[in-house]
């Protein structure tokens, strides 16, 4: 369980469902350097967790008391878990720190967001089986102590069909308290993107597109799977392409072309984060669609241009065997990748590069990778603490080699936590 580093990422990748924590960072020093698993987390900066059959965490967000709080799916429910600080499951929180909610069919939690309140969004899928059947988005919205708030929706549910095969990847609060939540519909192989505004008690706002939903072709087989929001209420998505939205959810005309934006060289985004100068950087992999492909980010001017003054002409391109599947965005610049060493199965593995697009020697020569002690899965989701320090979590089975499907079905699955030194 010891990191190793390595100056050079090695070959290629798979983006996964990710989730981006924008935090204000402070720099408190650390003897252990930058890179280093943290040894008052948990066994030497790693937790380990066996939450049953079926179970399957890829999102997590992080409480301004240092709470870590991960979400996915447990058998076929939406399921949540809280752990403290120092990495064990907090007895205050659900079922000595588990959460699982039966929306109503095969359910799962793509990503979270926490309110100023304490209260806790959950976003994802619900899959019914019938004839036909239907996939929808579902929200969740849970009391700090892990209930669900029947003040949101019904029940603390909340059920949408947005026309087609519909899933919801990412969320993003406004100040006002409206959710916004982005995805795909349409029928498979021809999704378009999916942007839908609910007001605070899970009802969809009538201000926004059309009754709440606003759905847009952006050239292809269109996979929504990040959101940012604009001080000035606009709407920044990302995936296979970038588009902008105003706060009504019409298509901002000056962004890009028409409110879109393609970048040649990146087959999908999977995170966002806007710049206090209006620049928007945007992380993800050469390959589209979660498929095989290297590390890459971009970073745009804030009417949609390339910025020449990152990497090669605006884009930052890592070649190696390291397959992405989530970023985060330090406040100075720094961006954070997080994935794995191998396809199906291999080592945690962080690099972290500079704001002009540089691997970052001070962070264990640039990067990172970690045994976990089996078959592991690789990091899922990536956030920042305040004090800099990197939360990762991931899927691994510690009593199992070689590839995480290959494992025999009496081998369990653990949802694994690390977490680094950041500085």
């Amino acid at each position: 369980m010891v990191p190793k580093r390595m100056g050079r990422i090695p070959s290629w990748g798979v983006v996964g469902p990710t989730l981006v924590a924008l935090l204000v960072a402070g720099c408190a020093p650390s003897s252990v350097p930058a890179g280093s698993l943290d040894p008052s987390f948990g066994k030497g900066g790693i937790v380990a967790t066996d939450h049953g059959l079926f179970a399957d965490f890829g999102t997590l967000a992080l409480q301004p008391d240092g709470k870590i709080v991960v979400a996915g799916k447990i058998k076929f429910d939406f399921a949540l878990a809280r752990y403290t600080p120092d990495g064990k499951l907090d007895p205050g929180f659900g079922s000595s720190g588990t959460v699982t909610t039966d929306i109503g069919g095969m359910d799962y939690v793509n990503a979270v967001a926490l309110q100023p309140d304490g209260r806790i969004i959950a976003v994802g899928q619900i899959t019914v089986f019938s004839s036909p059947p239907s996939y929808d988005f579902a929200l969740a919205r849970y009391t700090p102590d892990g209930k669900l708030d029947p003040s949101f929706g019904r029940g603390g549910i909340v059920r949408t069909d947005v026309g087609g095969i519909d899933d919801a990847n990412a969320v993003a609060l406004q100040p006002d308290g409206r959710i916004v939540v982005v995805g795909s519909t349409g029928p498979s192989g021809g999704e378009d993107y999916a942007v839908v505004r609910f007001v605070p008690n899970g009802n969809l706002d009538p201000s926004f597109g059309r009754g709440g939903i606003v759905r847009t072709d952006v050239g292809g087989i269109d996979d929504a799977r990040a959101v940012a929001l604009q001080p000035d209420g606009r709407i920044v998505v990302a995936g296979t392409a970038l588009a902008r939205y105003t706060s009504d959810g019409a298509l901002d005309a000056s962004f890009g072309s028409g409110g879109i934006v393609k970048t040649r060289g990146i087959g999908s985004f999977s995170a966002l984060a806007l710049q206090p100068d209006g620049k928007v950087v945007a992380g993800g992999s050469t390959f589209p669609r979660q498929q095989a492909g290297d590390f890459a980010f971009a970073r745009y001017t804030p009417d949609g241009t390339l910025d020449a003054s990152l990497g090669s002409g605006g884009i930052v391109k890592t070649p190696g065997s390291l397959f992405p599947s989530s970023v985060a965005f330090q406040p100075d610049g720094k961006v954070v990748m997080g994935g794995s060493t191998g396809q199906g199965g291999g080592d945690f593995a962080v690099a972290r590069y500079t704001s002009d697009g540089k691997l970052d020697s001070s962070f264990g020569g640039g990067t990172v990778t970690t045994d976990i002690g089996g078959s592991d899965s690789g990091i899922r989701a990536i956030a920042l603490q305040p004090d800099g320090k990197i939360v990762v979590a991931g899927q691994g089975r510690p009593g199992c080699r070689g590839f995480v499907g290959l494992c025999t079905s009496g081998v369990p699955t653990e949802l694994v936590l690390a977490r680094y030194q950041g500085n």
